[in-house]
């Protein structure tokens, strides 16, 4: 019967397990290279996954470091391709070049009978993968060279004051787990500070480019009501302008009377949107237009009063 313990989970749900909860889980083995020792678990219960490719793929491994359970990303099976792989093609082929090299002459050599060669040479392949991959001083150094990056990576929070991400991983290898989560908060402080800060960068971007944008547009609506007041052709561009930080794009001649009060329906609304391409005024009215003519289009005759109650409206405003 295989060992089976309550044990506390370095993480729980993706995060520190700071509430200590513990797990069911099952001692697999002890691997050790003369100076150093892991003991390996794995959760107990339910496969962690969902297509296994054999029966030691199903579980995550964990080894324990100070009374916690640490994942190793890995199963069993990934373990042993891990470590085992490199070593294989090296004793096999000398090299990785060395091994296309082999299966290419392989498939030239053999012709028909290729996939019973390949099969074959990936059949024992696997058995010098598997065979290397599972000593006990590959998984220790795999195992070492895992928690060493993490181990550099909390000391780098530690050097900084949490500047960077503090590394649980790495604070449980040195035991300074309540150090970790003081370095958590401050990165944690740090990232709102620089939510913030860019948050407000981006505000003032905004603003500015609002500023910009809208300065144009009064240049425009000056120039526009210029025409209007003195008379001449106003050519219906659109405008582009901001209202905090909502864009706009309408035509002059619409923004103008709408500026102006002047009521226009929503089908003369339309139309000027659509067709008006321009408008002569010419002693204070409304002395012609240019609009676009498709098929069966007619010119919007309610325009002309509105365009009218508009050219008043600016001259009387001057007037003032």
């Amino acid at each position: 019967m295989p060992e089976v313990k309550l044990m506390t989970p370095l993480f729980d749900g993706g995060m520190y397990n700071r509430t200590g909860r513990r797990m069911r889980a099952v001692f697999i083995k002890e691997v050790a290279d003369g100076t150093t020792t892991y003991r390996l678990w794995r959760k107990d219960g339910k496969p962690e996954i969902e297509y296994p490719r054999c029966d030691n793929d199903r579980y995550i491994l964990h080894v324990e470091v100070n009374s916690y359970l640490i994942p190793l990303r890995m199963t069993e099976f990934q373990m042993i391709d891990n470590c085992g792989y490199l070593p294989a093609v090296n004793e096999l082929y000398g090299s990785k070049e060395g091994r296309v090299a082999f299966f290419n002459e392989l498939r030239e050599r053999d012709g028909w009978n290729q996939p019973t060669s390949v099969s074959e040479a990936m059949k024992r392949e696997e058995e010098v993968v598997t065979r290397l991959g599972s000593q006990p001083e590959r998984w220790v150094a795999s195992i070492s060279k895992q928690l060493a990056s993490h181990v550099k990576f909390y000391l780098q929070s530690e050097k900084n004051g949490g500047l960077t991400h503090p590394d649980y991983v790495g604070a449980c290898v040195l035991n300074k787990l309540d150090e970790c989560m003081k370095l958590s908060e401050a990165h944690q402080e740090y990232i709102q500070k620089e939510k913030e800060k860019i948050a407000a960068e981006e505000a003032e971007k905004r603003r500015r480019e609002a500023e910009e944008i809208n300065a144009k547009a009064k240049q425009e609506i000056e120039a526009a009501v210029k025409i209007i007041r003195e008379g001449g052709r106003l050519n219906n561009d659109r405008i582009d302008y901001r209202v905090g930080d909502v864009g706009h794009n309408e035509p002059i001649v619409l923004l103008l009377m709408r500026r102006y009060k002047v009521g226009v329906p929503l089908r003369t609304q339309g139309w000027i949107c659509s067709k008006l391409a321009n408008v002569t005024i010419k002693d204070g009215r409304c002395d012609g237009l240019q609009y676009y003519k498709a098929k069966g289009a007619a010119c919007s005759q309610r325009f002309f009063d509105c365009m009218n109650e508009l050219v008043q409206k600016v001259i009387q405003e001057e007037a003032k």
